[in-house]
């Protein structure tokens, strides 16, 4: 079966048993800022970063659009789309080289993580960033 009505009927049986087995869909992602091995949380989306700091990463779930939606042919892992960052106030675009390591290519407005998305902040003392969406991601019951 690869597509049409069977496959998302196919689909829709996998989903109902994997909630059997003990796991949900959720839209929190999880988001959190690390800096080096200290997490800074992530509540407010601005971030107030330690001195000297070269590197953060944006960590979250990941899902997979293709595997929790019938007939989604996107197979990438997704984390959060992001669409507006900003260091010490001063935007960075979402091609810019210091998004190298966990990014999937911008789109029109935003730009998805891959879970794991480096941001090299050359030493700034804020980060603030806008997400403008999440996905659906497993997680254990």
């Amino acid at each position: 079966v690869q597509g049409g009505a069977g496959l998302a009927a196919v689909h829709a049986r996998l989903v109902a048993r994997s909630q059997r087995l003990g796991h949900r869909l959720t839209r929190h992602a999880a988001l959190r800022v690390l800096a080096g091995r200290r997490d800074l949380g992530a509540a407010d989306r601005t971030t107030r970063l330690p001195p000297r700091v070269q590197r953060v990463r944006l960590l979250s779930r990941v899902w997979v659009p293709g595997e929790v939606e019938a007939g989604a042919a996107d197979h990438r892992p997704l984390g959060v789309a992001v669409s507006g960052l900003r260091l010490d106030g001063v935007p960075l675009a979402l091609d810019d080289p210091r998004l190298a390591h966990g990014w999937h290519a911008p789109e029109a407005g935003w730009r998805w993580t891959a879970g794991d998305a480096w941001i090299a902040t050359d030493g700034a003392r804020t980060l603030a960033f806008d997400v403008a969406m999440t996905g659906r991601y497993w997680c254990r019951a």
